[in-house]
């Protein structure tokens, strides 16, 4: 597991390996998660919407979070952490196509402060969420 994932900083940074298991993943959040302020689990495909709830629920300091190409994701993920974490400022889920016009609502709704928000390559999403 150790070579899956950098070390937490003193920056309050991860970027977790793509291969992780949502086990190692949804423990190490229950570790760290208090202090995280920005999370980059682009492309670990093994993870589902379940991970993402576990960061909703341990991170509520989460100013960044980059789900881009994580393709299990549905609009509970994101719904769950637009509500538990209200600080974003920057939220990536290019290419995360189980997503609809309701994660963008939840997040616009919830996340006053985003000011970067990339829905590129979500196929699901309108106009009218965008």
């Amino acid at each position: 597991m150790e070579q899956q994932q950098q070390q937490v900083s003193s920056t309050q940074v991860w970027k977790a390996g793509g291969d992780i298991s949502e086990k190692d993943f949804t423990s190490r959040i229950k570790e760290i998660g208090q202090s995280l302020r920005n999370l980059d689990i682009s492309n670990c495909s093994n993870l589902t919407d379940a991970a993402v709830v576990a960061v909703s629920e341990h991170c509520p300091g989460l100013t960044s979070l980059n789900v881009s190409g994580c393709s299990n994701l549905t609009d509970a993920a994101v719904v769950a952490v637009s509500e538990q974490c209200p600080g974003l400022t920057s939220l990536n889920v290019t290419d995360c196509g189980g997503l609809t016009d309701a994660a963008v609502v939840a997040v616009s709704e919830h996340c006053p402060g985003l000011t970067s928000l990339n829905v590129a390559l979500c196929e699901n999403l309108t106009d009218a969420a965008v």
